[in-house]
């Protein structure tokens, strides 16, 4: 498939230095395969939005996010709901997307699949008003990110979530709340609660491990208890993926939760601070074109083939 307009969006305080060269390198590569690139610079918080909806407006087929999740995170809330095609450089402190996309950090292997264009379309949630494309979380975590210093996590990376975690854990209490599943009402005590459009949470750990990216459902679950030691059998099944231990987690499925909190609990979306309790989260299904890689993580996806390779199947 050809194109005619690329896009790329680059936050360049994201991850290491060391990364940046990919962003030309994938941008020349691209310009030889005879494709029009524009590169755009973003320079603060909110700007990638501004400019993937420019994208958006000015015809642009392809959006590259060139960043971490949280770049991801902006460019996607001018790009659901529309035909434009998310791609991403891999170049932040955190990359859950690209790992369960299956996206290389490798010049070459990127500018090749930006050009035959694997596509798939993937539901998106919606947190309030914020748009998701991989989780969205209540509680001990998402007071973690609240507290994580910028300047901390631009000098340490990810270890700056550990280091806010030490400090908040030892005295941090699960509060009541009233959960609502489609419109079925529980009331629940959790440390915290992950609502996964996919599956992983941290690194190589899975919050949501049987969350399907194009199911038209969210997956929740939640760490129950009022202290953080109550919670650590289930933090121990998160770590290891212990089936067993998993089944003392509250484990749901549903297209709209609303949770109420009796004393307003942190939110966090995408990896990025967001508000109090309460809020609705819901999903959009199908809402957003993105290229994948041949390493997807098996099973997240229901749509056996990507549009290319049905296209490929029916000639």
């Amino acid at each position: 498939m050809t194109l005619h307009k690329v896009g790329i969006i680059h936050n360049p305080i994201a991850g290491r230095p060391a990364t940046n060269p990919l962003v030309g390198s994938v941008a020349s590569g691209l310009m030889a395969l005879g494709h029009e690139v524009t590169i755009w610079v973003t320079e603060g918080r909110g700007h990638a939005s501004e400019l993937a909806q420019l994208a958006v407006d000015s015809g642009y087929e392809l959006v590259i996010a060139a960043g971490g999740d949280g770049t991801i995170n902006e460019v996607l809330q001018a790009l659901s709901g529309t035909n434009v095609i998310l791609g991403v450089i891999p170049i932040g402190t955190v990359n859950l997307w690209a790992a369960e996309a299956g996206l290389p950090a490798r010049a070459d292997l990127l500018m090749r699949l930006f050009h035959e264009q694997p596509v798939r379309r993937v539901d998106v949630g919606v947190a309030g008003d914020r748009r998701f494309l991989l989780m969205a979380s209540v509680g001990l975590d998402a007071a973690v990110v609240q507290a994580v210093a910028t300047q901390l996590k631009r000098r340490i990376g990810r270890w700056a979530y550990a280091v806010s975690l030490s400090g908040l854990a030892p005295a941090y209490r699960g509060g009541d709340v009233r959960l609502s599943l489609d419109g079925k009402v529980l009331h629940v005590r959790p440390l915290m609660m992950v609502i996964g459009n996919t599956r992983r949470y941290a690194g190589r750990l899975q919050g949501t491990p049987h969350a399907i990216a194009d199911d038209g459902l969210l997956d929740l679950v939640a760490l129950t208890g009022g202290r953080v030691w109550n919670g650590l059998p289930q933090v121990a099944a998160v770590m290891t993926g212990i089936p067993a231990l998993r089944r003392s987690m509250l484990q749901r499925r549903a297209r709209s939760i609303e949770i109420d909190a009796e004393v307003p609990l942190p939110i966090q979306v995408d990896g990025d601070f967001y508000g109090v309790t309460p809020v609705r989260i819901s999903v959009l299904p199908g809402a957003l074109r993105v290229i994948v890689g041949p390493g997807a993580t098996p099973g997240l996806f229901l749509v056996e083939h990507a549009e290319f390779e049905a296209r490929k199947l029916r000639a």
